[in-house]
C-alpha cells in the first residue's frame, strides 16, 4: 500500500515471522520492514524508524512522523479477531462479544497492546462484518490497481 501510494515498487520478501525479517534488517539484508516488533531495535538505535502507518503517532516513538504526515495516503486497515465456526449459538457469540469488549477495553489491556504497537478498538459482530466487508472491496481494488500477480 505504501509503495503504491508513494509510486515506487517494493520488492516483497516473504518471511515465516517477524524475527527473522527483523534480524535480517538489522543484518542490512533487507532495506526495509513494516512490522511492530522493530520498535525495540528502534528504541536502542539498531534501526531507524522512518514513519508509523497508524493514523497517530506511536506514543513511544512521538518523533517519528505518520506516512500521512509525510503526504502518503496509506489506510493499513490492520486487525485482529476472534472468529467462531459458522453456525455458533446466538447466545455463545453474543457473550464472547460482551467478555471480548470488557477485555479490549480495559486499561490495563490497553496499556499492553500500546507497548507493542497494537491500537486496540472493539468492534461487535455486526459492525466487524460490516468492516470485513469493506477491507474485502478495498483490497480486490488495490490489487486491481497495483496490478498485483501471484507468482
Amino acid at each position: 500500500m505504501v509503495s503504491h501510494a508513494a509510486g515506487f515498487r517494493l520488492l516483497h520478501v516473504p518471511y515465516k515471522g517477524s524475527a527473522e525479517a527483523l534480524a535480517d534488517l538489522v543484518g542490512g539484508r533487507i532495506d526495509l520492514l513494516f512490522d511492530p516488533v522493530s520498535l525495540a531495535q528502534v528504541q536502542a538505535g539498531t534501526v531507524k524508524a522512518i514513519a508509523v502507518l497508524s493514523r497517530n503517532r506511536h506514543p513511544e516513538l512521538p518523533d517519528v512522523p505518520t506516512v500521512a504526515e509525510q503526504g502518503f495516503e496509506v489506510d493499513s486497515r490492520s486487525w485482529f479477531a476472534l472468529f467462531a465456526p459458522k453456525g455458533t449459538a446466538a447466545t455463545v457469540v453474543d457473550r464472547m462479544a460482551i467478555e471480548m469488549k470488557l477485555i479490549v477495553e480495559a486499561p490495563e489491556t490497553r496499556a499492553l497492546l500500546l507497548r507493542f504497537s497494537q491500537y486496540p478498538d472493539y468492534l461487535g459482530p455486526t459492525p466487524f462484518a460490516e468492516q470485513i466487508r469493506a477491507d474485502s472491496a478495498f483490497f480486490k481494488e488495490l490489487i486491481r490497481a497495483a496490478d498485483i500477480r501471484i507468482n
